[in-house]
């Protein structure tokens, strides 16, 4: 089990409250959902202010989208028929908690992730039915220190360098497949395009309405009215080793279906705005 735990609790999906747990140990029977620490924190605040399963205010989670998929997954396992305790468990980040449910040392990761970046490890999990479909989500195209308009950087982009986070597999696919002169990728892209290495960033939009970004004291101009679609799907991970992993993966299938057919997967990423509603006019570089 992994060993990175910075905070557990149990979430009984009969009570809908979180019961503070000490650190686990190899003889918990209740095989752990894993998300991030500052998810687990603010999920279990939130859970003693409301009912998780009948929670609505996604716009509050607008902050936090691990707090956002750790409360659907749960919302969706309760709909799918879950009635045992939950053990939610925090680990230091999305590469260890794929590691964990691999192994089997986790029954889940709560925390959504993209397709393309858990292929490696297929055969040992199962993946959920995307909670965000292909075609759902945009990345914006950033410029630091200058303003570029829609039409002007179409008419560039050929002569123009692009890059991305490297560690972001699904934003370089994306950048790979864009008609650029270069593509330059670095593990600190904002030094990358400030620094004159690159003309243009991809970023997933930020929550603010204006779409600017400030980061590491430099702010980031996005090419007002331009965006490029991920064409990509993220899913929750469920494992094929855990003993509990068919039973969870069957009852979170079931959950989400329901959640789906209700609207209420969509709503909720929308409303938390990880799927901008201000940006849906503007035009896409990569239809």
């Amino acid at each position: 089990m992994c060993t990175v735990i910075f905070f557990a609790g149990v979430y009984s999906a009969l009570t809908s409250k979180a019961i503070a747990s000490t650190t686990l140990t190899s003889t918990t029977k209740i095989s752990p959902i894993l998300t991030s620490p500052h998810a687990l924190k603010a999920f279990n605040k939130l859970n003693t202010q409301t009912d998780i399963a009948r929670f609505r205010d996604y716009n509050l989670l607008a902050h936090d989208r691990d707090l956002l998929d750790l409360v659907i997954a749960i919302q969706a396992l309760r709909e799918g028929g879950y009635k045992d305790e939950l053990v939610v468990r925090a680990v230091d980040n999305p590469e260890i908690a794929l590691e964990s449910v691999a192994k089997g040392e986790a029954v889940m990761s709560a925390i959504s992730e993209w397709r393309l970046e858990v292929a490696r490890q297929e055969n040992k999990l199962w993946l959920s039915d995307a909670v965000i479909r292909k075609g759902e989500f945009e990345y914006g195209i950033y410029t630091c220190g200058t303003t570029m308009k829609a039409d002007d950087f179409r008419q560039s982009l050929s002569n123009l360098v692009g890059t991305s986070d490297v560690r972001d597999q699904t934003a370089t696919a994306v950048l790979n497949s864009l008609n650029v002169k270069k593509k330059n990728l670095s593990s600190q892209p904002v030094a990358t395009v400030c620094g004159g290495a690159a003309d243009f960033l991809l970023m997933p939009f930020p929550i603010d309405t204006t779409q600017t970004l400030t980061m590491d004291g430099h702010l980031l101009t996005p090419v007002h009215g331009l965006k490029v679609n991920a064409k990509a799907t993220r899913h929750y991970l469920v494992s094929r080793v855990d003993s509990d992993g068919r039973r969870r993966f069957l009852q979170l299938q079931r959950g989400l279906r329901k959640l789906r057919v209700k609207g209420r997967i969509h709503q909720a990423y929308r409303k938390a705005s990880v799927l901008h509603p201000h940006v849906e006019n503007w035009s896409l570089l990569n239809p």
